[in-house]
């Protein structure tokens, strides 16, 4: 791998992702809010029908006809199947519109971005409409127009928002990028794709009964991040008393208060129900490699810090703006949504696990057993992925890879905390098998503008001549899902 080293910076790529990400971030909410809302009715439907049941039983029994009491009750019931029939066609369009767009499907981005620019048009004029009437009104009643106005701010920023993620899909979905960006059509049935909606990682065919248990523990995630989002996008008031602009600007503080404690409270228990729901549908590796008959990816990493986390690696601030309860993740996750079109990530998990934490399918063995286990994966996997550390635990894998010629197939990821040491890296890969020119090694004051990149994120071989480095400016965990998914595509081609 004398001098066909590739330098690959994911800085752009990354940018679009998180662009587009703001588009897909908000369709899933506008979909959490419908499910909210189906949710609500159906809770409302079933109170109606007890309350009129009730109120029919009384009518009768002071001798109110029952010709007079049925027509009552069944336009009471097909009131609200019809409200939930129109709930349930609008979250199937949702539902087509959320996969078309993460799929990169161009025609879906230009229609919401026009359909967006039209909602900002809206609200910019009746905003105009609201503070034109401020100037004409008497001092006591201009208040209620300024909250009338600072309702508007709500829908414009949505709208905003819209337009800059729509416009990210239409950039992303250029040239070769459409590939690395975005889902590819693995050809999974309906079901799967539903629940890879609800965030449920499954394979067609997976009928566990804990799954079932996981979808419902979904459902209630998804319906509390609907309640959530519909706080933090649809909180209106409809009739608002005249007030001084004195009251009107205590008022209008006093409900963004309690509409941002409203969304991060139902977010943090949204966030609770869904790591219950990925726990409860979290598969055993023999229940992974039963359900799922594509060969694995063998995930290899140190038992010292088997869980890496990506606090250090956040999301871009924008992206937080727009979803305040995305989840900072773990490597683990991150991998398993990476590798989820390729087959199940697997590994030989931790004896002193108290339990099986989330992400790859784990398999446990005492102490002398788990190397031939190991061993035996290696080589039936499509994929191998090792989190390189400096400890020596992972002395005895590397080794392995090296030895057996697996290096080809294998990706080295490097955690937040190694990802500035270009030396430390390149030693420890290398014991993998990883080559390279040490001419071509970077101090470690090296950086872009000695055409390296600033942090290393992943490493791989393309041959016995060639290999890609995969680095950022940026460090970031749009940044490592990136450097994976280029990875895969790559594998793929």
């Amino acid at each position: 791998m004398g001098g066909a080293v590739e330098l690959v910076d994911t800085s752009e790529m990354a940018s679009r992702y998180a662009a587009a990400l703001v588009c897909l971030r908000l369709l899933r909410a506008l979909l959490a809010s419908i499910a909210a809302a189906f949710a609500l009715f159906g809770l409302l439907a079933v109170v109606i029908v007890i309350f009129m049941i009730g109120a029919a039983a009384r009518g009768l029994v002071l001798g109110q006809s029952w010709l007079t009491i049925a027509p009552q009750l069944a336009y009471g019931v097909l009131l609200i199947n019809g409200a939930m029939a129109v709930l349930a066609l609008l979250g199937a369009i949702y539902i087509q519109v959320y996969i078309r767009a993460s799929r990169g499907s161009v025609p879906v981005a230009w229609s919401v971005l026009c359909l967006a620019a039209l909602f900002l048009a809206t609200s910019c004029a009746d905003l105009v409409f609201h503070l034109v009437r401020v100037v004409s009104l008497d001092a006591a009643s201009r208040g209620a127009e300024v909250v009338e106005s600072a309702q508007d701010l709500w829908p414009m920023y949505v709208a905003v928002a819209f337009l800059y993620g729509s416009w990210g899909i239409i950039r992303g979905a250029r040239g070769e990028g459409r590939t690395v960006l975005f889902a590819r059509d693995g050809g999974e049935d309906r079901r799967a794709r539903f629940y890879g909606v609800m965030g449920i990682p499954m394979v067609p065919g997976d009928h566990r009964r804990q799954l079932r248990r996981a979808v419902g523990l979904a459902w209630s995630a998804f319906a509390c991040e609907g309640f959530a989002f519909t706080v933090y996008f649809g909180v209106s008031t409809n009739q608002v008393p005249s007030m001084s602009l004195t009251v009107s600007a205590g008022f209008v503080l006093l409900a963004w208060l309690v509409s941002i404690g409203c969304l991060f409270g139902l977010l943090a228990l949204s966030q609770r129900l869904w790591t219950l729901a990925r726990r409860a549908g979290q598969p055993s590796l023999q229940e992974s490699l039963a359900l799922d008959g594509r060969p694995p990816v063998l995930f290899l990493r140190s038992f010292a810090d088997d869980q890496v986390s990506l606090a250090s690696a956040r999301v871009p601030r924008y992206l937080r703006v727009v979803d305040p309860g995305i989840v900072r993740h773990r490597f683990e996750e991150l991998l398993v949504s990476g590798f989820g079109s390729v087959g199940p990530l697997i590994a030989i998990g931790d004896p002193r696990d108290p339990r099986p934490p989330i992400g790859a399918s784990r398999q446990y063995f005492g102490a002398g057993q788990w190397q031939d286990h190991v061993l035996h994966h290696m080589s039936g996997a499509s994929a191998i992925v090792v989190s390189l550390s400096n400890t020596t635990a992972l002395g005895w894998e590397l080794d392995q890879i090296r030895v057996r010629g697996y290096v080809k197939k294998t990706l080295f990821i490097v955690p937040p905390a190694l990802s500035g040491g270009a030396r430390e890296v390149w030693m420890t890969a290398r014991r993998g098998g990883w080559h390279m020119d040490p001419a071509r090694v970077p101090d470690e004051q090296d950086g872009p503008d000695q055409g390296f990149p600033q942090h290393i994120l992943a490493l791989w071989s393309n041959g016995s001549d060639s290999g890609t480095i995969v680095g950022s400016s940026h460090l970031s965990e749009l940044d490592y899902e990136m450097a994976v998914r280029l990875f895969v595509a790559r594998s793929r081609s």
